[in-house]
């Protein structure tokens, strides 16, 4: 929705090649950013081995896995959401600097371009903005990289080893949004997820009001 993507074959070997949109600072996206975690996190085996990347020219090349993704009652089972929660973890103990996530503001430009297109408002999503607002300002400040998108399209397993993709949203952030994420694209109760990786019960929920 957001990029085009293609599978190429070069030397025998698969790539994935991404074009950018046009529109990515229109989404909030930084491929400046992307780019620094992106090469961090590659090197670090957490996501595909990064060939090529070039945000003037808006693209980007990275090794094809081939292996499954997981559907959503997967991490039902320990055996799956332990090595999830694992990598998120991991990510999150990546040391890169790069400018934070303002989530906020994020939140307003996409506000911002409702009201500029004239699109109507339904009153309860007026509502629930008036309700967010000022849950921003309780979100900590933390230069911890968080991947802000772990959901189950964004997760691939091959022999037992997960990668992660698309890190257009990665940023500096608040790591709790991360399994706030979790327990909301795969149905994973709060406290499970709080218990297991040490997490206050009343953070994560806080992140889901998000």
């Amino acid at each position: 929705r957001t990029n085009q993507s293609y599978l190429v074959e070069a030397d025998g070997q698969l790539w994935v090649l991404r074009i950018n949109s046009k529109n990515s600072e229109v989404l909030g996206i930084d491929r400046q950013r992307e780019l620094i975690i992106l090469e961090q996190a590659s090197t670090a085996g957490l996501a595909p081995k990064l060939l090529y990347c070039s945000v003037e020219q808006g693209l980007l090349i990275t090794e094809f896995i081939d292996g499954l993704h997981w559907q959503v009652s997967a991490l039902n089972d320990r055996d799956k959401l332990s090595p999830l929660t694992e990598g998120l973890h991991r990510i999150h103990a990546l040391e890169v600097a790069t400018s934070p996530f303002d989530y906020k503001q994020h939140a307003e430009n996409y506000w911002q371009q409702l009201i500029d297109r004239d699109i109507s408002i339904p009153d309860e999503l007026s509502r629930q903005r008036e309700n967010m607002l000022p849950l921003f300002a309780n979100i900590p400040v933390s230069n911890v990289i968080c991947h802000h998108d772990p959901n189950p399209r964004n997760i691939i397993v091959q022999s037992h080893r997960l990668y992660f993709l698309d890190w257009e949203y990665a940023a500096p952030g608040w790591p709790v949004l991360d399994f706030a994420a979790l327990s909301s694209e795969w149905n994973i109760p709060v406290d499970k997820l709080a218990k297991s990786n040490g997490i206050d019960i009343e953070e994560i929920k806080q992140a889901l009001d998000l």
